[in-house]
């Protein structure tokens, strides 16, 4: 489906498609009930305040969700750390165009958008806390005219060194908007996400 470019798509390719400046947000105050949902899930995988591991997680839990996640893997036999996808659901892959299932990060992505991707998966790793973010998204590198949210979360087999990421991804096209939404596309966040016992920095 081609997209017909409007004045205010064109007024976006201004705007910063991401920000690196994190902040703090509850975890009340996510935008949208599939990453809340997934964020609850993480959270009752919890034991005793250790991370939750990939074998804490049945993708049977969660079938409607599939589709829009990610499993990366944290590779830190490499200098610096690496990481890998090791799934890319299928509207990811619809959207994107392509499977990056096997791909590193910079294998798989564009010079900018990479370097941002990966201060997201730091930042999860050295935290080892929920992040969420929101920035603009270019549809086939061409203009910005949707947003994209998404979740990141740390997953840990040992309970404490993070070893994967678990990604839940949406896109939303302007034109899919609901008219009384106020969520600003052309403010990227970046947040840590506060949860009931982790405390603020």
């Amino acid at each position: 489906m081609v997209r017909k470019i409007r004045d205010k798509d064109i007024l976006l390719r201004r705007e910063p498609t991401s920000s690196f400046a994190v902040g703090r947000m509850s975890d009340r105050d996510l935008p949208c009930l599939q990453l809340q949902r997934l964020l609850d899930y993480w959270k009752a995988k919890r034991a005793g305040g250790a991370l939750p591991g990939r074998q804490h997680i049945d993708p049977l839990d969660l079938p409607d969700l599939l589709s829009n996640m990610m499993l990366i893997d944290v590779c830190r036999d490499t200098k610096p750390v690496q990481f890998r996808f090791r799934l890319c659901g299928t509207e990811i892959v619809r959207i994107t165009g392509r499977d990056l299932t096997g791909m590193t990060l910079d294998e798989a992505l564009p010079d900018g958008y990479r370097d941002y991707i990966r201060f997201l998966d730091e930042l999860v790793i050295s935290k080892k806390e929920p992040v969420f973010s929101r920035t603009l998204f270019h549809d086939k590198a061409n203009f910005a005219n949707a947003e994209t949210s998404r979740i990141l979360l740390p997953l840990a087999m040992d309970g404490e060194t993070v070893d994967m990421i678990l990604v839940y991804q949406l896109f939303r096209y302007m034109d899919q908007r609901d008219p009384s939404d106020t969520w600003d596309v052309r403010k990227p966040q970046t947040a840590l996400i506060n949860i009931d016992d982790i405390r603020l920095a």
